[in-house]
């Protein structure tokens, strides 16, 4: 998996265990060099077929170097207290045709 920097990517996780409805708290992560460099929370999120999907801005592409790979992943915790972590999803990041917001 890559992301391209200066892209608005939806990145979306599904569940097994859990519907997403029942999530009451999340976070998004990505990181580079263990530093959180982009982070979202539930209320950035959108439910879509089963899954929780999460819509990257210009900004938070760009934030990421090319240098260095990524690690998204997702920490959520349910309305029974239930608290779990998805798959750690290392990406490389692309430089854009123009890499730049626009």
């Amino acid at each position: 998996m890559e992301i391209i920097r200066g892209t608005t990517p939806t990145l979306i996780f599904t569940f097994k265990e859990i519907q997403p409805n029942r999530i009451s708290a999340c976070y998004m992560l990505i990181k580079q060099r263990g530093q959180i460099i982009v982070q979202k929370t539930l209320r950035d999120s959108v439910i879509s077929n089963g899954g929780l999907g999460f819509t990257l801005t210009q900004s938070d592409t760009l934030s990421l170097t090319t240098n260095s790979p990524a690690q998204v992943m997702l920490d959520w915790k349910t309305i029974d207290g239930v608290r779990g972590r998805s798959n750690i999803y290392e990406c490389s990041v692309k430089v854009a045709g123009i890499d730049n917001e626009y």
